[in-house]
């Protein structure tokens, strides 16, 4: 079901065009402020979206000009019907409300920041709703009360426009019964009447700055200009009621609860979801929100001495500040420490693995040690009991253990598991009994089947690995041991075997054997040995 309504509610808004129209210019904070709240929620919803400003400020909406502006919308978009308009303050919502019969017949009016409380009594409820804007009076007096001692005087000042006059009026309004205060209300758009009018203020006097747009020698001018030009005249704290007017440079504001105007935004461009969501315009209610944010100008606080902890102001929002060390540079310090942390994390990383490593390490050469302790003593043993015997085979034996000791040290022990590598000790007794066998005496025996038992034996060590036997086994009379070591002392891995008659023939795959000189010498009465270093191979023939 939820995703059935959100598949209709996107195919009624694809068919809406909106128009949002400002009172003001895209230059004016406020103005920036409300649409980036109306188009937060708006922007992603595939509605057509066109965006006028009439730009009061600057221009005066005479009849003049805005029957001008009419023609300019009426010629611009005649083929375009607007199925909602959204307005944004009280100029642009009087011109709507002016038209409402002609251009905009078919539309549903949204509007924010809307000061003149008043126009509720001029619209239908059936294609109007919106959000009013409310000023705080007698927060801001209060305000000026905590700031200044035995205030005796308070300058009330806003341009001559629609707005300000709206605002005067609820300033008035709220301000009517307070008898130990003189307010002085200035509604002037030439800044040269209003500066005139304030630079014989008192030091007793404070300043409440409404809404304004001031002219200078008949010239639009600037509000920041505006503002630092009032303050060179009055020396005083002034106190604002608009928050992008709270970080003006060179003034002498010190904050003031404020109207928001991204807050304003968001909130009308709500009302429109719901419209488009299928609720009827008239059940979606007027809101009249209120100054809803404290802001304080921390720097100019502290130039007119006022303490900004004895205000009681818990949560309100601090501009002009001097910053620490660290908000200056919280990026990059905080950039800096993550690196820093990764470094650390990295290096205690590798740390730790090599501590496993030599761990690791340590138990291998003990390993090693033992092995090689073991097989010397086997072999110490076995030359003791046998050393009545031809010296020959037991040279003959040894140099078979002492093979096997080099190759044992390849053999890969499972470390990890604390194993005691009992395979070590079968493979040095496997070999003992395997030379004690035939150590006596010359016998028969088959050559393929000797060289089987030996490669059995030796099956466990990495010496033996990848080496194949073929062909057919023959008898000889021999001595096993010297054949044994002569066999080890040829065998490689990656080797193939092929035995024929009288014949042994070793082939290489890899490196062959790289001097069978002296194995020549020690067997010649009993195989003649030729080796083919091109071809890789061993032939050994049986006398």
């Amino acid at each position: 079901m939820k995703y059935i309504l959100f598949f209709v509610f996107t195919i009624f808004a694809l068919s809406k065009n909106i128009l949002i129209l400002n009172s003001y210019s895209v230059q004016f904070p406020w103005t920036r402020g409300e649409v980036e709240g109306i188009l937060k929620n708006l922007k992603d919803k595939n509605l057509k979206i066109y965006i006028e400003f009439m730009d009061t400020k600057l221009f005066t909406p005479t009849p003049k000009y805005l029957n001008n502006f009419y023609n300019y919308i009426l010629t611009k978009y005649k083929n375009i019907p607007f199925d909602i308009v959204i307005t944004t303050d009280d100029n642009a919502l009087n011109f709507v409300i002016e038209h409402k019969k002609d251009i905009f017949k078919n539309s549903k009016i949204f509007f924010a920041g809307v000061n003149n409380l008043s126009v509720k009594n001029k619209i239908n409820r059936n294609d109007f709703t919106g959000v009013f804007e409310k000023k705080e009076p007698i927060a801001n007096l209060n305000f000026l009360k905590k700031t200044v001692k035995n205030l005796k005087k308070v300058y009330v000042v806003a341009d001559n426009s629609n707005s300000a006059n709206a605002v005067m009026k609820e300033y008035k309004s709220s301000f009517a019964n307070i008898k130990n205060l003189k307010f002085i209300y200035i509604n002037e758009s030439d800044l040269n009447n209003v500066i005139s009018k304030i630079k014989k203020y008192k030091n007793s006097g404070m300043l409440l700055l409404t809404p304004f747009s001031f002219k200078w020698n008949s010239k639009h001018i600037d509000y920041k200009i505006a503002i630092e030009k009032i303050s060179s005249v009055y020396k005083s704290p002034i106190v604002i009621h608009t928050d992008f007017l709270a970080d003006i440079p060179n003034s002498n504001i010190i904050g003031g609860r404020v109207t928001d105007a991204l807050s304003q935004g968001e909130n009308v461009s709500k009302k429109v979801l719901e419209y488009l969501q299928g609720k009827k315009i008239k059940n979606i209610p007027l809101t009249y929100e209120k100054a809803n944010k404290m802001y304080l100008n921390v720097k100019n606080l502290e130039k007119f001495h006022i303490d900004i902890n004895s205000l009681g102001y818990k949560n309100a929002i601090l501009v002009n500040r001097s910053m620490s060390v660290f908000e200056l540079y919280k990026k990059y310090i905080i950039i800096t420490g993550v690196i820093l942390f990764i470094l650390i994390v990295f290096v205690l990383i590798l740390l730790f693995k090599n501590y496993k490593l030599r761990k690791y390490s340590d138990k291998i050469i003990s390993t090693n040690m033992d092995i090689e302790k073991e097989i010397q003593e086997k072999f110490n043993d076995f030359s003791k009991k046998y050393s009545e015997y031809i010296q020959i085979k037991t040279e003959a034996i040894g140099n078979i253990l002492k093979f096997m000791l080099k190759n044992l040290r390849a053999i890969v022990f499972d470390i990890k598991k604390n194993e005691k590598c009992s395979q070590k000790g079968n493979i040095i007794e496997n070999i003992i009994n395997f030379c004690e066998s035939s150590f006596e005496k010359e016998e028969e025996f088959y050559i393929k089947n000797r060289i089987k038992e030996l490669i059995e034996i030796l099956k466990n060590t990495k010496f033996i690995e990848n080496i194949e036997i073929n062909g057919n086994d023959f008898k000889v009379n021999l001595d096993k041991i010297l054949f044994t070591e002569i066999l080890i002392n040829l065998l490689k891995e990656n080797s193939k075997i092929t035995i024929s008659d009288k014949t042994i023939l070793i082939e290489y795959f890899k490196d062959m054997v790289d001097n069978i000189e002296p194995i020549k010498r020690k067997t010649e009465n009993i195989f003649e040995i030729d080796a083919d270093y091109e071809k890789k191979r061993i032939i050994l023939k049986v006398k």
